[in-house]
């Protein structure tokens, strides 16, 4: 009988992929576990149609009202990255029926998106253009300024992690070490609050500024958050693993 192990190098595969490979041989809390990440990981890619497939094929291993409301919260987002919003208000109503204060947040602000009047939706791609806006402003912004930003505070919280973790990115660049720590950081705590799937870019990028800093505990932490990422790539592993390499060296070494 395959495992989960087996289907994790499959990085790419598509739902009709993974059934020739054997999942439905998987015993079924694997296989809905499986299912599961899968979906997150297409999500978090913007791979929005196989995200949904993985997502749905997960749905339907659940008895009814079983699934978890950070499934259905990331079912919502799908349906409306689709275009589909009558039935992504559904999910999301589902969602908040459910009482789960943890999503009521995310769900609410979802129903309201998909709720919107059709007249009233502003031009496809404003909030990308919301969210292009605030990181073409990081280069004249620490991170405190970026989290009480307008237009970081206007984005809906998916797109809030992906600016952060942008962000993050850019401080990197220009050397702003202890910046790009901060917003990884925050990239980090508001998905773990909303229950969203963490990048591994994101830990990824917090050891690499931890290492500017010298501060090597937050650097050993961040690196093994990264390779334990479930569906880790294996150029991402092979990165995250030479990282850790570098920590552990510079961890050891001498002060002068």
């Amino acid at each position: 009988m395959p495992s989960t192990e087996d289907f994790k190098n499959l990085e790419g595969a598509t739902l009709a992929d993974l059934r020739k490979a054997g999942l439905d041989r998987l015993p079924l809390p694997e296989r809905r576990q499986l299912l599961l990440d899968l979906g997150s990981k297409r999500l978090e890619s913007k791979h929005f149609a196989e995200s949904l497939a993985f997502l749905e094929a997960a749905r339907a291993l659940y008895p009814k009202g079983e699934v978890s409301t950070v499934a259905l919260y990331h079912l919502a987002v799908v349906l409306l990255e689709l275009g589909r919003k009558g039935e992504a208000a559904t999910t999301a109503r589902t969602c908040l029926a459910r009482g789960d204060a943890a999503q009521s947040k995310n769900c609410e602000e979802l129903l309201r998106e998909a709720e919107r009047p059709a007249a009233a939706l502003p031009a496809r791609g404003s909030v990308e253009d919301r969210l292009h806006e605030l990181l073409s402003k990081v280069e004249n912004l620490n991170c405190p300024a970026l989290l009480s930003d307008k237009d970081y505070l206007s984005l809906p919280t998916h797109m809030q992690r992906d600016g952060l973790a942008a962000a993050g990115k850019i401080y990197l660049g220009r050397s702003s070490f202890r910046d790009a720590a901060a917003a990884f950081e925050a990239a980090r705590k508001l998905s773990v609050k909303a229950s969203l799937p963490i990048p591994w870019e994101v830990h990824y990028g917090q050891a690499l500024a931890a290492v500017e800093l010298r501060e090597w505990n937050q650097a050993k932490t961040s690196i093994g958050r990264c390779l334990a990422q479930p569906m880790l790539g294996d150029q991402a592993r092979a990165q995250c693993t030479e990282l850790r390499a570098e920590i552990l060296a510079g961890s050891t070494a001498k002060k002068p």
